[in-house]
């Protein structure tokens, strides 16, 4: 079967699988604002080590 069919809602004659494409993004923007705006142990050590950078875009243009 077409991945349109097969990803297509159950009542709409699909078996409703998700665009894992899509899911993965959705999961690693999740993981990624939670690292920019939580306040856990995990975020701060993520921080400290990897984004010295405290600003998104200053992270992101450093990496030029």
């Amino acid at each position: 079967m077409k991945w349109e069919v097969i990803s297509r809602p159950k009542v709409c004659g699909g078996w409703a699988f998700k665009n894992l494409h899509h899911f993965g993004l959705a999961l690693a923007s999740k993981r990624l604002w939670r690292i920019f705006n939580g306040t856990s142990l995990w975020r701060n050590i993520i921080m400290d080590k990897y984004l010295k950078y405290k600003y998104l875009a200053n992270w992101l243009w450093s990496s030029r």
